[in-house]
């Protein structure tokens, strides 16, 4: 079983996993590693549409994601803050809680958005213990780690795409959340919805995991193509 600073699902487990996820610093991550490639690229806030599906919005508006989003990241820095030293009152950046991270090794992407992090997380009390390993992905269900990266590819068109990630048992829920009123909730997408019904479920299901502080996103890689300017007509899948 996994013992580390974020277990269980007790008010402080809550605490720490929301202060952890407040103080991560994806505006930045944004600005100075996605943008140099993408410069219209945004923050992606739904764990289950992209930015450019017709959902968002309507997702994001009332996901509980804007508990992320409000405020500066100085202020949510603060915050972030606050809650560690609700259940740790001597913790600060010169005392503070070790968290050992996941990091994918052979990515110097993945390495300049840890550095971004962790220089940040250290204002809320959390050191971020980087454990670089060029064989990451299967080390992911590895309870030695408080935290990881998780990147996947939204493939499938069904309702249940994203089911997965989330739902106890599922294929890529390799860090074991099990929240049952969440299963619940994925169960019934698996049944013919309409559009109104389909997105009020995901907005159910992220409130959840946003009011849990299981995870949240940062962004959509931006793919580059590049061809002869005579080739007309390239679209990205």
């Amino acid at each position: 079983p996994y013992n580390g600073p974020f277990a269980g699902m007790s008010q402080k487990a809550k605490d720490l996993r929301t202060a952890f996820l407040l103080s991560y610093p994806r505006a930045e991550i944004m600005e100075k590693i996605i943008k140099p490639i993408n410069p219209t690229a945004e923050l992606m806030n739904s764990l289950m549409s992209f930015n450019a599906e017709p959902n968002y919005k309507a997702i994001v508006a009332k996901s509980g994601v804007n508990k992320y989003t409000e405020g500066t990241q100085a202020s949510r820095t603060a915050a972030a803050l606050a809650l560690v030293k609700k259940h740790f009152p001597s913790a600060s950046p010169s005392n503070p809680i070790k968290v050992k991270v996941l990091v994918p090794g052979n990515n110097a992407r993945r390495a300049a958005e840890f550095a971004l992090a962790k220089a940040n997380a250290i204002k809320a009390g959390f050191d971020l213990q980087g454990d670089v390993q060029a064989s990451w992905s299967p080390r992911i269900q590895n309870t030695e780690y408080d935290a990881m990266f998780f990147a996947y590819c939204q493939t499938a068109v069904s309702q249940t795409g994203t089911n997965s990630n989330f739902k106890l048992g599922g294929g890529n829920n390799r860090t074991g959340v099990n929240l049952p009123g969440l299963d619940a909730i994925l169960d019934t997408m698996q049944l013919p919805l309409s559009r109104s019904s389909y997105i009020s479920k995901v907005i159910a299901a992220e409130r959840i995991i946003h009011a849990e502080g299981i995870t949240n996103g940062v962004f959509q890689f931006p793919a580059v193509t590049a061809y002869n300017s005579n080739l007309k007509g390239v679209k990205p899948a």
